[in-house]
């Protein structure tokens, strides 16, 4: 499905080339070609990586600095899934917790990490489905509600935050006004956010502007069919084009594309996108805890 392998490997494996490779080989090679179009559901980026023919510098260094801890999904029957997280810092600094948006990840915070690590701990965590997380297919369902619940799980009992500032975008926006909203009503509060910074996301749908591709794979009809013919180099060279300013360089176009790649991204996001369907249900509500906050 991605684009940036080439259709003609399979083509040299010829059947005497079978017959000589002895089986613990042959399942090498079969591993290494599916992480390379990141299909393995349930390895970890740091698997990924180790084939040598996926590129990357930066993306592969955030994953190697990064861990994973399990999560168990409540909304889709207690399946158990790993959830990708990277800290930066001292823990003794004041402490940033991040939520990206939709399609990217925490990946999207490296420079600004790279400007903080200095003064403050930072941590970011790649909602299920997206970035160096699981990405599992469907009929599993993707929700903010759950993602709310993973970063409160996170910083309850896998980094163990007394006290944070919280900062968010796009759709990590929505996500941190659901957890606001749980937040508030928590007797007693198991820690305390001094800030939420919200940076750009749309949480007034009425007055969003959808792009053509968004609408095409939120639509139940195209949605289906275009995540399958969306490739991890489509998507990010797109993006990098389209949607970053200032746009991404071709290099770091190709860093966003190996991220996508991974667990095979792209192919889950008819799924993903459905969390506009949840703002559009609960906004006023998640708009009515920012007032209250």
């Amino acid at each position: 499905k991605d684009s940036s392998f080439s259709t003609a490997t399979p083509s040299i494996i010829t059947s005497s080339l079978f017959h000589t490779l002895r089986r613990e080989e042959m399942f090498r090679w079969a591993f290494l070609v599916a992480c390379h179009i990141g299909l393995v559901a349930g390895i970890t980026c740091h698997e990924y990586f180790s084939s040598a023919s996926v590129k990357s510098e930066k993306a592969r260094a955030w994953c190697e600095e990064g861990h994973y801890f399990n999560f168990t999904s409540a909304l889709n029957g207690g399946q158990s899934v790993q959830a990708f997280y990277h800290c930066s810092g001292e823990r003794s600094k004041p402490a940033i917790l991040l939520g990206h948006g939709w399609p990217t990840s925490s990946f999207d915070f490296q420079g600004l990490v790279g400007l903080l690590q200095d003064s403050h701990y930072l941590c970011a965590v790649d909602y299920i489905g997206f970035g160096f997380s699981d990405k599992p297919s469907h009929p599993y369902r993707y929700s903010i509600f759950e993602h709310a619940q993973l970063l409160d799980l996170f910083v309850r009992e896998v980094v163990s935050l007394k006290t944070f500032m919280y900062v968010t975008h796009d759709e990590g926006d929505s996500v941190g006004l659901q957890l606001l909203k749980a937040y508030e009503t928590a007797r007693p509060r198991p820690y305390k956010i001094v800030h939420h910074v919200m940076l750009n996301g749309n949480v007034y749908l009425p007055l969003a502007h959808l792009t053509k591709m968004q609408n095409l794979l939120l639509s139940n009809t195209t949605g289906p069919t275009a995540q399958h013919v969306l490739s991890a180099r489509i998507l990010a060279h797109g993006m990098g084009k389209e949607t970053f300013s200032p746009p991404l360089s071709a290099v770091d176009a190709g860093e966003l594309e190996a991220v996508f790649a991974f667990q095979g991204g792209t192919h889950v996001l008819h799924e993903t996108i459905q969390y506009l369907v949840e703002r559009h249900d609960f906004e006023n509500q998640w708009l009515a805890a920012l007032g209250r906050s």
